[in-house]
């Protein structure tokens, strides 16, 4: 079983009257790749500040192991503490060149000296930034400056890694070269926290992932088992001709009625409205319920038997596409979420 690396305990932050963090707590565990994703203000960045001593918290405690196993507040001065690397905010550079940089920031986190030059070009090579080796940072581009602070954060094989929106002013090839790095991760044993509004990318990339909102932490776990504890599975039902206008609501009323206690739905923080919604335009009908076959083929089952005059039913299918989007939109409360990157 992994052991634990990192632990929030009862952690609040304020800023003002405002509340950015309001008693939150979780643990990482060595090796696990965690996602945090919420909308904007939700208290993303501040967790990441907090961990990386940027921040302190008004009250509760970071721990964090040092090389010896034992766990120490993280604010408190410490060689021992695990490696760690940062990437935190939008990057801003002293006007230097990478290699400089870099060398530099190798020489102070104790990098063996024999090994900087050729960890410096292997990564500057992998990210496409190797010809650019001795150009001055302020020459570059925004997408330059972003893979040259990911490399930081990287630059001494950290055991753990944090980083906040890692892919920000990145074109399409620049992503596919971070999330390909960030792949390997895992099979190098390390441990990072990665918040995120890349959400397919959080998916593919990430174990767990920790859902907050105004502060709070609304779930923490992986997606499937989030998926179900909110009920986020979804049925889409194609019909050949939409309801009949005059009855569309006494039907749909009928329709929720029915699929009540089949749909697997409970009072778990997820409003009930949410069981069911219905497109007059694209002629469909989405049920949300708990993803078990047999509540799957009982709702098919009341539709096209009791429902059998109002619904002509073309299709009863699962979208293939990731819940995830869904997921956020439900436990953030967010009803902005119209595609797979989040404004």
């Amino acid at each position: 079983m992994k052991d634990t690396i990192l632990k929030f305990e009862h952690v609040t932050r304020k800023f003002g009257s405002l509340v950015a963090l309001d008693d939150v707590s979780f643990d990482i565990k060595r090796q696990e790749i965690i996602g945090l994703v919420g909308p904007n203000g939700a208290g993303k960045t501040t967790t990441l500040k907090i961990i990386a001593n940027l921040l302190k918290p008004h009250s509760g405690r970071i721990l964090l192991k040092n090389s010896e196993g034992i766990f120490q507040e993280a604010h408190h001065v410490s060689q021992e503490f695990v490696e760690q690397g940062f990437l935190i905010d939008i990057p801003d550079f002293y006007n230097t060149n990478p290699w400089i940089l870099l060398k530099h920031l190798a020489i102070i986190r104790h990098y063996p000296n024999h090994n900087i030059e050729h960890r410096i070009d292997h990564l500057l090579k992998f990210f496409d930034l190797y010809k650019w080796k001795y150009m001055k940072i302020k020459k570059f581009s925004k997408g330059m400056k972003q893979k040259l602070a990911f490399i930081t954060a990287i630059l001494n094989e950290p055991e753990l890694i944090v980083l906040d929106e890692p892919q920000t002013g990145l074109d399409p090839e620049s992503r596919i070269k971070i999330r390909e790095y960030m792949k390997s991760f895992k099979e190098r044993g390390k441990t990072v926290l990665i918040s995120s509004h890349l959400l397919d990318e959080i998916r593919e990339i990430c174990d767990k992932i920790i859902i907050i909102s105004k502060g709070k932490i609304i779930g923490f776990d992986t997606i499937d088992n989030l998926e179900m504890r909110f009920k986020t599975k979804q049925i889409r039902i194609d019909l050949y001709h939409p309801l009949k206008k005059d009855r569309e609501q006494e039907v749909l009323t009928r329709i929720e009625h029915g699929i009540r206690n089949l749909s697997g739905i409970s009072s778990n923080g997820i409003e009930e409205e949410t069981m069911l919604s219905y497109d007059s335009t694209d002629k469909s009908m989405t049920i949300y319920y708990d993803g078990s076959r047999e509540n799957k083929r009982d709702i098919f089952k009341l539709l096209s038997e009791k429902f059998a005059e109002e619904l002509e039913i073309i299709e009863f299918y699962e979208p293939k596409r990731s819940q995830l989007e869904k997921l956020y939109a439900q436990t953030t409360g967010s009803t902005q979420v119209k595609s797979k990157e989040l404004k």
